[in-house]
């Protein structure tokens, strides 16, 4: 049945044609905890009386997914001698008959026709021990992906049943930074949803959360203590705490090695992500940056090291986490006197 109503087609009596259009808008993409989010929903009205309710749910999630890869056994079809059923084109084993070409008969129930001081595998008889008859078994490549989910925001907002509808809420202050790694993920995102006659529709815009530098409050000094045989070294930096773009400047004194006989000395700062699914862990760098050291008249050297801009934040969650540790790395062509040891250090 149609009805026409000021140039408008409806369909009345079938719902299965009708179709509404939902639109999400806000107002940018990235954004920072406290901070005023605006938008508003459009949508095309399907029916005479309009859409029946209408909200928005804004969600954050700690996500973790981890990709497991293993060797496993798995039953096979069993053969038919004489018979190609496995769809190889060539019958298949036949005991006593050398059909797949390699010098020596098919294997043969009851006979240890593979050298391994066992008789073959005789169907229906439990020739390897595990308590159950045989059955062949092939290796075959596995692949299980786990993954976990932690809620770090929710929220929904009832909206007017009006197109356009606009809404405006604020952000909590305490909103983790966005951030995809390799295996873990911080992601924000809106739904909106309106329901007219039981039909639903829905649309969604992600969104990112950036955290401005925070105070880091008194410094507070941290060493990284090298030791290999009499060698010694010890690297001092001024903070454990840093902002992106701030400058990393540290100095190292070395004992009971002559620094010519130092071959390479440098500093390698690394960010490692840790993540956890289905008691399954993986820990990735996802940066590293290395700085040589500048040596003075003395033992004792130094370094600056300028932190990116876009480096990532540290963060810890339930099923991951984002650290930084910084490696002072010394190598003097002797595996006895080459040193390596490394700290952590947290960048806000």
């Amino acid at each position: 049945m149609l009805l026409v109503i000021i140039g408008k087609t409806y369909y009345i009596g079938n719902p299965c044609i009708i179709s509404l259009k939902l639109d999400l808008f806000i107002n940018k993409e990235t954004y920072q905890p406290d901070e005023k989010v605006s938008g508003h929903i459009e949508y095309t009205d399907p029916l005479i009386g309009g859409v029946k309710g209408m909200k928005i749910k804004i969600n954050g999630y700690q996500t973790t997914t981890i990709t497991e890869t293993r060797r496993v056994q798995v039953p096979v079809i069993r053969p038919t001698p004489g018979v190609d059923r496995d769809g190889d084109g060539r019958p298949d084993s036949i005991p006593g008959v050398d059909r797949d070409g390699d010098g020596r008969p098919d294997s043969i129930p009851g006979v240890d026709r593979d050298g391994d001081g066992r008789p073959d595998s005789i169907p229906g008889v439990d020739r390897d021990g595990d308590g159950r008859p045989d059955r062949p078994t092939a290796e075959q490549t596995e692949t299980i992906n786990h993954s976990d989910s932690e809620t770090l925001y929710s929220r929904e907002i009832p909206l007017d049943s009006k197109s356009p509808s606009y809404f405006e809420f604020k952000l909590p202050t305490n909103l983790m930074e966005s951030y995809t790694g390799q295996h873990a993920k911080i992601s924000y995102s809106i739904l909106a949803e309106a329901e007219t006659f039981g039909l639903n529709k829905t649309d969604s815009k992600n969104f990112n959360i950036v955290v401005k530098e925070q105070n880091i409050g008194d410094p507070v000094r941290t060493f990284i203590n090298g030791k290999k045989g009499v060698v010694e070294s010890v690297v001092e930096i001024p903070k454990s705490r840093y902002s992106r773009g701030e400058t990393i400047a540290g100095t190292i004194k070395i004992r009971n090695l002559d620094r010519g006989s130092i071959q390479k000395g440098e500093i390698v700062i690394r960010g490692l992500e840790y993540a956890a699914a289905d008691n399954i862990s993986r820990t990735s760098v996802i940066e590293e940056y290395k700085t040589n050291i500048i040596w003075d008249s003395d033992n004792t050297g130094s370094f600056n090291f300028s932190i990116p801009s876009t480096a990532h934040r540290s963060y810890e969650g339930k099923y991951s986490k984002y650290y930084w540790e910084i490696e002072q790395s010394l190598e003097t062509g002797f595996s006895s006197s080459d040193i390596k040891a490394k700290n952590f250090f947290v960048i806000t």
